[in-house]
């Protein structure tokens, strides 16, 4: 064997090493809820998003406003820019979730939405819905 050739064992090695590393990969699973619903498992999902947050941060921004749309206009403004910095992520946050949410066309809550492939609904465990996919995959030839 050539010295130069002599990491093509240790690199065939890697590779068997971490063929059923690779095989066994997990899917990325995002979990969408609403209000208190509880997931299960959830340590196992790549994200939990919760699609009413962003609702529930403006909530208190509108009470109180009155009925004339002009003043009403002033005071949600002025409440807008008195918002702290911390207020501001947490409400680009809540609109990115609902942005993410109308990109995969999501129906209802719960939804794991898998590999961004397919969306399993009303299922609270990752790893049921795991179990589902990978049977649909298996019965989809991959």
């Amino acid at each position: 064997m050539k010295a130069g050739a002599a990491w093509l064992p240790r690199l065939a090695l890697a590779g068997a090493c971490l063929a059923p590393w690779v095989a066994g990969a997990q899917e990325r699973i995002e979990v969408f809820v609403v209000g208190d619903q509880r997931i299960a498992g959830a340590a196992g999902a790549s994200a939990i998003y919760h699609i009413d947050a962003l609702a529930k941060l403006l909530e208190p921004m509108s009470a109180g406003l009155p009925a004339d749309p002009e003043r009403a206009g002033v005071i949600a403004k002025a409440r807008f820019e008195n918002l702290s910095d911390a207020d501001r992520s947490r409400l680009q946050a809540g609109a990115e979730i609902e942005n993410l949410a109308r990109q995969y066309r999501l129906a209802k809550a719960p939804a794991m939405v898998i590999d961004a492939r397919a969306v399993i609904y009303g299922v609270h465990d990752v790893e049921h819905a795991r179990a589902i996919y990978r049977a649909w995959r298996a019965r989809q030839g991959g």
